[in-house]
């Protein structure tokens, strides 16, 4: 009884543990992930309390493989307020302020699950000694705390959509043994209360069918956390009674999750069939999106080049033309006064006023490609702003603003099979990518009012032109089969890893913060394989 009551307070700490991160969580925070097989994504908190900050990305390419010459076409950004639970009023009558609060609790599962794996990546250094006793219980802990935060909330959801409802009428339990309500969905259809507006009952039960479909999605992810534990460590006993009571719970939990959408009328997912797996992924995709717009900035940006080209192409052809003008007023006097010979002097002049032309045209050249090159060093690439959009604030105000750059530098470095030679006499060249976004936080008391306490901005990276110039993802080596005395092939798998450094400074130099990542990424013919830090763990 003590120990089940300690297990009870301990997730209850855990409960705390998460409600102040969904209450108060203005960390300046960094990361690093690989979105799909061809894009490699790097987000950022900037908390509103710091407006200054600058966002700097090294990536490394091998040298084989050709940088491509526009890096721009290949970028993707996008920002979006991240809101403060504390201050959400789902309840207040506001369709905004309702996804707002949606989208708040998917956070929270989000970050539970960033937690549950964690602690399996800890597990996974375990390989050659035994695990310690407290593993599953500190992985149960995560899952519980999780589900006991979540349950409220969702019978909070459906008290609210029927209020003339009992409230404490269950048909069902929930995964964490508590009392489950029924359905925001046939909570709305048994509800004749007048009064509650159809578009914010509809909006309700698009919430619910959301958050079950990120509980789904975080115990598809914590399941998959445990199969990667599993492959990574040996057959043991002491791993067989870590990880087989998680699985067990996991395992319950998406079981009452399962029996909850069947009830409400969701995509059933039981019959496993591609078909309802294919609809499924489709509905899920559609409410993120949905909900996910309530906190997104629309961006408004712009190439300096373009903005410069016309401009700085007109300074420098009156510069030229003024240049070839004087030349021909010279050439004219001189060929006016020696008119009278008609030989080789008119030749003379006319290969001189070819040269005055075409230098002219090199002058122009040259000058534009001068100027827009200081501009881009001094000042930027690219300026990139985010407006809210007009159901977020009528007038549409900026509320980040940044100059972007991107440059692409050959580096040398030390010979990997050969660490102590000399770089001077042998070196490995590399192509550095450089992306720098030097940013503004502005109109922070209107994001304030919204309920949000930072900003989050994701850049995602295209690296599919690298994966056509790598080697073939599978070579074969020879290994000796001593049972039958004969040689087998096996596949080895040609992996290239990419080096990667995030840095986030946020205020001024004299009074800077720095929060910085470096991590490994690992990729092959086929795309990206994962994300590795240079502890050993991975980022998934």
């Amino acid at each position: 009884m003590t120990t089940a009551a300690t297990f009870q307070e301990q997730v209850l700490r855990v409960c705390a543990d998460i409600r102040e991160h969904a209450h108060s969580d203005t960390s300046a925070t960094i990361d690093l992930s690989i979105h799909d097989t061809s894009r490699l994504e790097w987000t950022a908190i900037v908390p509103l309390d710091t407006p200054d900050y600058e966002l700097e990305v090294e990536l490394e390419l091998p040298a084989s493989a050709a940088a491509p010459e526009n890096p721009w076409t290949h970028m993707q950004s996008l920002a979006r307020l991240e809101a403060n639970e504390a201050n959400l009023r789902p309840d207040d009558g506001s369709l905004d302020a309702l996804q707002r609060h949606a989208v708040a609790v998917a956070s929270r599962l989000a970050w539970s699950s960033a937690g549950f794996t964690r602690h399996c990546e800890r597990i996974m250094s375990f390989a050659d000694r035994e695990i310690p006793s407290g593993a599953a219980h500190t992985l149960m802990l995560w899952l519980d705390a999780a589900l006991a935060r979540f349950d409220p909330t969702r019978r909070e959801l459906a008290r609210t959509n029927d209020a003339t409802d009992a409230t404490d009428a269950t048909d069902a339990t929930d995964a964490a043994g508590a009392p489950r309500a029924r359905g925001v969905r046939g909570a709305t259809e048994g509800s004749g209360a007048p009064g509650i507006d159809d578009a914010l009952v509809r909006e309700r039960a698009l919430v619910d069918e959301y958050w079950s479909a990120q509980l789904v999605h975080m115990l598809t992810f914590a399941a998959q956390s445990l199969g990667e534990v599993r492959r990574a460590l040996p057959p043991r006993e002491d791993v067989e009674s870590a990880l087989r009571p998680v699985e067990g719970r996991v395992f319950d939990a998406l079981a009452h999750e399962m029996r909850y959408r069947r009830e409400n009328g969701y995509i059933d997912l039981e019959d496993g069939l591609p078909a309802s797996l294919e609809r499924y992924m489709a509905r899920s995709s559609l409410l993120k999106k949905h909900f996910q717009e309530a906190l997104f900035l629309e961006p408004d940006g712009y190439r300096v080049h373009d903005r410069l080209h016309t401009w700085v192409s007109s300074l420098v052809a009156i510069v030229a033309g003024m240049w070839a003008f004087v030349w021909q007023l010279v050439l004219l006097r001189d060929h006016s006064a020696t008119a009278s010979r008609v030989s080789w002097g008119l030749l003379v002049v006319s290969i001189f006023a070819g040269c005055i032309y075409a230098t002219r045209e090199r002058i122009k050249e040259v000058g534009r490609a001068w100027i827009e090159g200081r501009v881009h060093r001094f000042y930027a690439h690219r300026v990139a702003r985010y407006r809210a959009p007009a159901r977020m604030l009528p007038g549409r105000d900026v509320l980040v603003s940044a100059r972007e750059s991107f440059d692409r530098t050959d580096i040398a470095r030390p010979d990997a099979a050969d660490e102590g030679a000399d770089v001077a006499l042998v070196a490995q060249r590399h192509t550095a990518l450089r992306f720098v976004h030097r940013g503004k936080l502005r109109s922070v008391d209107a994001a304030r009012k919204l309920g949000a306490t930072a900003v989050r901005e994701l850049f995602r990276y295209d690296l599919s032109p690298l994966f056509q110039q790598l080697h073939d993802e599978v070579k074969p080596v020879a290994l000796l089969d001593t049972k039958r005395r004969a040689v087998r092939l096996a596949g080895a798998p040609r992996l290239y890893r990419l080096p990667v450094r995030v840095t986030l400074t946020l205020g001024s130099r004299r009074r800077a913060r720095v929060r910085e990542l470096t991590a490994v990424v690992v990729v092959g013919k086929k795309g990206l394989v994962r994300v590795e830090r240079p502890s050993g763990g991975t980022i998934f």
